[in-house]
């Protein structure tokens, strides 16, 4: 989002950003102008199986960028890809049923589904913005930070701030409110 004037900034309560990637653009926003993020909340889609594997792909792309959000002061909600909103499947059948027809977005994604012909598939994506939507969808901590090694590991028990992990989800709500507002693109 990009305001005209600091005061329409000022207006802002606060910001959800959403991240479904390696966090390198968030962390050179961060690193350009830190006062800008006070009212920023942060969800972030990464990191593998928790709490003992980071080796996943939005993590490993830039681990640095990961380094220094995690030791800023931004509010920073940690939605767990691996072993959390890789629980979001959806199959070819409920992509027949639920998405294929409604508007121009269903159909490709349901397309999309067909075309890698895995028979289902993680839609790992809707993850954070179900947790803004509704946080009681998700099992959620507040934990220290953990540094994370250069491999993509994670290391506990140091200084890190406070951060929120989301650690489990409810699959069945989540998804099916996805399925109705796809439904209401017709």
């Amino acid at each position: 989002m990009c305001f005209k004037n600091s005061e329409q900034a000022e207006s802002i309560d606060d910001l959800h950003v959403v991240s479904i990637a390696a966090l390198t653009n968030v962390a050179a926003a961060y690193l350009k102008k830190p006062e800008s993020f006070s009212k920023i909340k942060l969800f972030w889609l990464g990191g593998g199986a928790w709490p003992t594997d980071g080796k996943k792909y939005n993590a490993m792309n830039d681990v640095e960028a990961l380094r220094i959000l995690l030791a800023s002061p931004i509010e920073f909600h940690w939605i767990i890809a691996a072993g959390v909103c890789s629980k979001l499947n959806a199959s070819v059948s409920q992509s027949e049923a639920f998405v294929k027809g409604n508007g121009a977005i269903g159909e490709y994604l349901h397309q999309l589904l067909v075309d890698m012909n895995k028979g289902e598939r993680a839609i790992y994506d809707i993850g954070p913005i179900a947790a803004i939507k509704k946080q009681s969808w998700f099992t959620v901590e507040t934990a220290k930070a953990p540094s994370v090694r250069a491999d993509g590991t994670y290391q506990f028990g140091g200084e890190g701030r406070s951060i929120s992990e989301y650690t489990d989800i409810m699959y069945s709500q989540i998804v099916d409110d996805f399925f109705q507002l796809l439904g209401r693109q017709n």
